[in-house]
């Protein structure tokens, strides 16, 4: 979800097009769910942090095998609600796996997690996930993005983006989506890097639900892990994901009334 402000170019889970322009599949959501398998370059761009990094005798077992033993664990994380809840966790994490080689640590050391879930109240569930993805709704809600591309043929995105302190990023995701008469499901993996950023997206799993309950409210849920640069100052950079947060709900609740 498109929580973050310092990272929200890194974890955004969404882009800007007409919904009716995408690729939208439908059936079995557990079937759907469960065919999602990394691309290619998601072993690319991990491997990309032990070259920027200028680290020795990368893990390459490790690498190759990050995206999808990240997708099982992502998976078995995703939570579902039979009623409206507000909450949000952000944790930057010591590691993401038990078991993971000590050549992994300075990757998996710093990684981000976001799960939140909020409450939109009665609205219309198309109209809420087509403002969602609306240009004008990008531009008033994600700091720093300069350039979207979009192929809606393919469902592949392209974000330009250069955030103070940061730096300028330019990377790509395919996003894959999912829609039933009550719910929609968008999940992504980072996929590409533009050569000489400066702050590139070595890792990103997105997936975001907008769900209509039985109460007639919508629900918006989100799940995120990231790996960009290093971020100092980290307890700040929570306070001011959580009032992005806060920021791009209400605004997705008015313009979608």
């Amino acid at each position: 979800m498109k929580t973050i402000f310092v990272l929200a170019n890194i974890l955004a889970a969404l882009t800007c097009t007409s919904a009716q322009a995408w690729q939208i599949e439908t059936g079995d959501y557990d079937k759907w769910l469960n065919s999602l398998t990394p691309p290619a370059g998601v072993e690319k761009q991990v491997a990309l942090f032990w070259k920027r990094n200028n680290l020795a005798d990368p893990p390459l077992d490790y690498i190759a095998d990050f995206g999808q033993t990240m997708k099982l664990k992502f998976t078995s994380e995703i939570k579902t609600f039979n009623t409206c809840a507000n909450n949000t966790r952000i944790d930057f994490l010591d590691s993401v796996f038990s078991n993971s080689p000590a050549a992994a640590a300075p990757f998996e050391n710093n990684f981000l997690r976001i799960e939140s879930v909020n409450c939109l109240g009665r609205l219309n569930l198309d109209k809420v996930f087509n403002q969602f993805l609306d240009p004008e709704f990008n531009k008033r809600t994600i700091q720093g993005l300069k350039k979207i591309t979009i192929d809606p043929n393919t469902n592949k995105v392209c974000h330009e983006t250069s955030i103070l302190a940061i730096g300028k990023s330019s990377y790509c995701f395919t996003q894959n989506i999912w829609k039933n008469e009550h719910k929609y499901v968008i999940h992504s993996f980072n996929e590409e890097n533009a050569a000489g950023i400066e702050a590139p997206v070595y890792f990103r799993q997105v997936i975001t639900v907008f769900e209509k309950l039985p109460s007639d409210e919508i629900i918006i849920y989100a799940l995120a892990y990231g790996r960009g640069p290093n971020i100092p100052f980290k307890s700040l950079v929570k306070g001011v994901i959580k009032s992005q947060q806060k920021n791009l709900i209400d605004e997705l609740i008015r313009s979608s009334q």
